[in-house]
């Protein structure tokens, strides 16, 4: 866990339910320390990199939390520098909800899973607004190529906290693709059994 994640996280009311859970010792470690370790590195980030699902959530102007899927190919949440994400939101998103929410608050918090590994990461942060975000990453910039949905407005968000999570009750699962991987080497060893079988009935004596 980043120092700062508890910046964010934790509200007044729970050192005290830590405290009767007896996990408040463990915390309190994290809350005189300076350096506040806002921003992932390289070793929080780079295994959901190549990851397609982001869970975002939102929060609207009466209080409500609105949870998102965003998905896309591998990597479509792009790394500007250390501190800043970004991703192009598509025209075809005509419900607006999220873009609508952000507008008025500009919190966003994301879950990054990589299912295969059984690892994710949780980052809350801030979007900037439209005209910053259009100078710092043009959506065209952020288009994926094999997106059939037009890019419509880039989402820049500078990341304030990030969490690493226990990975105990995280249920491996594979897409299609890594399935596929997976299964070459079985393809290939399937492939020259089947040769070697075949060279060997011709090489055997025919019986009369």
């Amino acid at each position: 866990m980043s120092r700062a994640h508890p910046d964010f996280a934790f509200t007044p009311a729970l050192p005290a339910l830590q405290g009767r859970m007896g996990s408040r010792t463990s915390r309190t470690r994290l809350d005189p320390a300076e350096d506040r370790r806002g921003a992932p590195t390289d070793r929080e980030t780079k295994p959901s990199r190549e990851h397609d699902v982001v869970h975002q959530a939102t929060a609207s102007e009466a209080g409500w939390r609105h949870a998102q899927l965003k998905s896309g190919q591998a990597s479509f949440l792009w790394g500007l520098d250390a501190k800043t994400r970004a991703y192009a939101n598509c025209d075809s998103d005509l419900q607006c909800i999220s873009v609508g929410e952000l507008d008025g608050d500009d919190r966003v918090a994301h879950v990054r899973m990589n299912d295969a590994t059984q690892r994710r990461l949780k980052t809350l942060g801030r979007v900037r607004p439209a005209n910053e975000a259009d100078d710092l990453a043009p959506a065209s910039g952020l288009q994926l190529p094999q997106h059939r949905a037009q890019a419509g407005r880039a989402i820049v968000i500078t990341v304030e906290a990030y969490e690493r999570n226990c990975t105990q009750h995280i249920m491996p699962r594979f897409s299609e693709a890594e399935i596929q991987r997976a299964m070459q080497p079985l393809r290939l060893e399937t492939k020259q059994a089947r040769c070697e079988q075949a060279r060997l009935r011709d090489a055997s004596p025919q019986r009369p």
